[in-house]
């Protein structure tokens, strides 16, 4: 839990300079291939960027919204409340698919390293930047819009 709060706030100063901008998340669950919410690091940075009123789009795959999705919202919501106006609004901020969201964004955030976000990120403008919290992509971390932690 330290490493993660650690986590957060580094990637809360990258994230600073693009304030007034529209912040892309791609990937929101604990880790890939699980639709896990509770613990979840970027649910953090989302909820932070909410609060000081940022624009935030979401993608994962792994989250279907429904009943079984809903008890873990409804887990998160009480768990931390600072995350409840992100639950409330989860499923509103959601977007269809990567390439929508890297389409809608400036900056896109990467929480997991999947080769779907692999490949939605070749898609991206040169004026898009990328904090990548997964090393999701070594090649590009030279380029002047590709940062990350915890490499």
């Amino acid at each position: 839990m330290a490493s993660n709060r650690s986590h957060v706030a580094q990637a809360m100063k990258l994230l600073e300079p693009h304030y007034g901008k529209r912040f892309g998340f791609l990937g929101l669950t604990f880790k890939p291939g699980t639709d896990d919410l509770r613990e979840s690091p970027t649910l953090d940075l989302m909820a932070e960027l909410l609060e000081r009123g940022e624009v935030v789009l979401a993608f994962d795959p792994n989250l279907a919204f429904g009943p079984m999705l809903e008890s873990q919202i409804s887990y998160v919501r009480r768990a931390v409340p600072r995350q409840a106006r992100l639950m409330d609004e989860l499923e509103t901020l959601s977007v269809a698919d990567a390439d929508a969201l890297v389409a809608r964004s400036d900056v896109i955030v990467v929480s997991h390293a999947t080769e779907a976000f692999r490949a939605a990120l070749v898609r991206i403008s040169p004026s898009t930047h990328v904090v990548d919290l997964a090393r999701l992509n070594r090649d590009m971390a030279s380029a002047a819009n590709y940062h990350g932690i915890a490499w």
